[in-house]
């Protein structure tokens, strides 16, 4: 038996067992692969693309890899430093003088290292510039209107803007596209041809996996509907836009683990690749579990050990995880299309046999962890009506028509406020929001599934008018502040 069948043996029986978690977190449908030694020992499909049309995945269903976009941007910049045209420690605003921020020695100093590595201080801010009008050079701009919670270089934070940033980096260099340098620098010379970078790209392809949320306990599929022009492009697109099969995912971590390689040519230079997958700041959350170490991250990848091997991964929203333990020639991609909080146990049971390591019981674990994390939202929950009770029968200042109107941010741009039927609506993306009495003049915001997402304040001036709205939208910084025009 070669070294190949041996490999394979030890993933017999896997099957069952993976079933049996997507079964249970309820998982529409995952590609999973395995990769060692250059040589794909394990593929697996599961379940269904589209589970109410009854389509089942295949390997070139194309999943929302989202985040794990981060690691081509990274990848885009790596390409202009092996062509000289970009300095990793040079201050972006060298390449991009429109960029600004609040804070004049960080605009001056941030690097692409910084943006790539979470480390400018930037806490997430995901509400912000979500207007399709806007462009990626706006951002630059825009973000001075943006709070920092942290010193620059001293936390890791992770940050979608700042990829937003080093895909526009890329677009000032160049003079090209983000899109078009991925598609004809990345996606072209790899054959991916069942991967994009561009939503109305993907949805012409008829092996696109729908991708599923919950609510009320119910798994639904996601509406990406909004009325975009035929040629936009997602602004934030360089931190999350990408959308890929378990194919084409293959080819792509066989570059990572193969030094920059691949059939053909050298994507990158082997010092590159090192460069992104090394420590360039650590986290400062506390030890996970006995067989975990410290995280860090690289340049979009996070660097974490596993009992005795270094792991180099990214996570992405709706699931999708890749993973890779490099001194071992080893990576195991799972692509599903629900996030369920379980790509551990499929990435961990994998390296625990191909290693021929004590199996760890994840499954169980998780299993109580999401017992423990209800029972603490719920004491959460109620220590916080405690500190911040309702009063009940504190009527509005005013009547509903006079909270109407259009309120503004230079960064979270607007929030729609109407009175309709005796209750107020807040329209988003085509999408309406109850904003039901709290008490004075606090409303919860409602979502169209009926859950509570978080409440929003009025305020009055001294003339009695209302004249801002405030709402939690960023946890780590005060409200954000929306003035009524």
């Amino acid at each position: 038996m070669d070294n190949l069948d041996v490999l394979k043996k030890k993933l017999e029986g896997i099957d069952k067992e993976f079933a049996e978690y997507l079964d249970e977190w309820r998982v529409p449908g995952a590609a999973i692969a395995v990769i060692k030694d250059n040589e794909v020992i394990y593929k697996k499909c599961f379940g269904y693309r589209d589970k109410e049309g009854k389509l089942p995945v295949d390997e070139n269903t194309a999943f929302w890899v989202m985040s794990n976009t981060k690691a081509i941007t990274s990848m885009t910049c790596a390409i202009l430093v092996d062509e000289g045209k970009l300095e990793w420690d040079k201050p972006i605003i060298n390449y991009m003088p429109h960029f600004k921020t609040k804070d004049r020695y960080i605009t001056e100093n941030i690097t692409a290292i910084d943006l790539l590595s979470h480390r400018t201080g930037l806490p997430a801010h995901d509400g912000a510039f979500h207007d399709i009008s806007l462009t990626r050079k706006d951002i630059a701009g825009l973000i001075k209107h943006l709070d920092f919670n942290k010193g620059f270089r001293t936390t890791l934070q992770y940050n979608n803007i700042m990829y937003a940033i080093a895909g526009h980096l890329v677009e000032c260099i160049t003079e090209v596209k983000w899109e078009d340098f991925v598609e004809e620098r990345i996606f072209k010379p790899l054959g991916m041809t069942s991967s994009f970078i561009r939503y109305r790209k993907a949805k012409e392809y008829d092996n696109l996996s729908k991708a599923y949320y919950k609510s009320n306990d119910e798994i639904k599929p996601m509406d990406f509907h909004r009325d975009e022009p035929d040629d936009y492009d997602y602004p934030r697109g360089p931190a999350g836009a990408g959308i890929s099969s378990l194919n084409d995912m293959i080819t792509w971590i066989k570059v990572h683990l193969n030094k920059g390689k691949y059939d053909g040519g050298q994507l990158v230079s082997e010092e590159r690749i090192y460069e992104m997958h090394r420590p360039h700041m650590m986290d400062q959350l506390p030890l996970q579990a006995d067989e975990l170490g410290y995280l860090s991250t690289g340049l979009s990848w996070f660097i974490l050990p596993y009992k005795e091997h270094i792991t180099v991964s990214h996570p992405g929203a709706f699931g999708t995880h890749i993973n890779m333990i490099e001194k071992e020639n080893l990576a195991v991609i799972y692509l599903p299309n629900y996030q369920a909080g379980i790509s551990d146990l499929f990435t961990y049971a994998i390296y625990d046999r191909i290693l021929d390591s004590h199996r760890v019981p994840w499954a169980a674990r998780r299993r109580k962890d999401q017992k423990t994390e209800q029972e603490n939202l719920r004491k959460e929950e109620a220590e916080g009506k405690k500190k911040n009770p309702r009063i009940k029968d504190a009527a509005p200042s005013h009547e509903l028509k006079a909270y109407s109107g259009m309120y503004k941010h230079p960064a979270y741009m607007s929030f729609e406020v109407k009175a309709h039927d005796d209750r107020l609506i807040h329209i988003h993306e085509n999408k309406k929001y109850e904003l039901r009495h709290y008490h004075y003049n606090t409303f919860t915001l409602i979502d169209e599934d009926g859950d509570d997402r978080f409440r929003v304040t009025f305020s009055v001036d001294k003339n009695g008018r209302i004249t801002t709205l405030s709402a939690p939208l960023e946890p780590a910084v005060d409200d954000i502040v929306f003035r009524k025009i």
